[in-house]
């Protein structure tokens, strides 16, 4: 179980696909986290869910984890190395969170292409780096074996677009299995 402050973090799946983080939720649809934590990353050339994928080939440095319980689907980006702390802490001076939820977490199977965002402001009353919210859009190849395309919009506190940081040319990620 992971927690933050004295508070355990928890996934919540629902009936959209949409995953989002709770904090001390009784809801029976929680999705507990830690019968997967010692897991190592598997690979799933099918489909984009039971895959993570990673910069730096470590997990746990930015990496993104597409995960699937009980028919459920959701995604998430781990901070859980501890060479994150070399990236400093979100702007109220806490230090980053071990997992952050995608919000509207979608994967349009026909173009291999997923849509999510991160809101650091709605769910951790803060930004990251002047960033509030950042919108992601990646695009996989045919094999899931890395992320090939799209890139994640910024959006700062004063409501401007921040700089567009390119999947394959700025961030290269690929499946965590290879």
């Amino acid at each position: 179980m992971r927690f933050i402050g004295d508070r355990p973090l928890l996934f919540f799946f629902n009936v959209d696909h949409q995953i989002k983080c709770q904090m001390d939720s009784t809801d029976d649809t929680t999705y507990d986290t830690t019968e997967n934590e010692s897991q190592e990353p598997s690979y799933n050339s099918q489909s984009l869910w039971g895959n993570t994928f990673v910069q730096g080939n470590e997990v746990g440095l930015g990496s993104y984890h597409f995960v699937k319980a009980n028919d459920e689907k959701g995604a998430y980006i781990s901070y859980e190395s501890s060479k994150t702390t070399r990236w400093g802490t979100l702007d109220n001076g806490s230090p980053l969170p071990p997992r952050v939820c995608f919000r509207n977490a979608e994967f349009i199977e026909d173009i291999l292409t997923f849509h999510g965002f991160i809101s650091w402001e709605d769910d951790f009353s803060t930004s990251l780096n002047g960033c509030t919210k950042w919108e992601f859009e990646m695009v996989f190849d045919e094999e899931f074996t890395k992320i090939k395309g799209g890139g994640v919009r910024n959006f700062l506190k004063n409501g401007e677009e921040g700089p567009f940081l390119k999947y394959k040319d700025m961030m290269k990620y690929k499946n965590a299995y290879n």
